[in-house]
């Protein structure tokens, strides 16, 4: 079975470097799937964030996984 793409969306204020996103991203390493995460700057705006998550999703052919933080579980 395909590993799934997580796809991270972090929260207001928040951003790839923080530490629940670092915390995922060395647990997946060490599991060798590190490649699997999907965790970039989201844009204030809320429709372009939605957006720029669809087209993560959109790009990959395998099974994803949503993960959503604060204001990204609202997304």
């Amino acid at each position: 079975m395909d590993q799934p793409l997580i796809v991270y969306l972090h929260g207001f204020c928040s951003s790839p470097a923080s530490g629940k996103v670092q915390r995922l991203r060395a647990r997946m390493m060490g599991r060798g799937i590190g490649g699997r995460l999907w965790c970039e700057q989201l844009p204030p705006s809320p429709q372009a964030a939605v957006s720029l998550a669809q087209h993560a999703i959109a790009a990959t052919d395998g099974p994803v996984t949503l993960v959503g933080s604060s204001l990204g579980g609202f997304y």
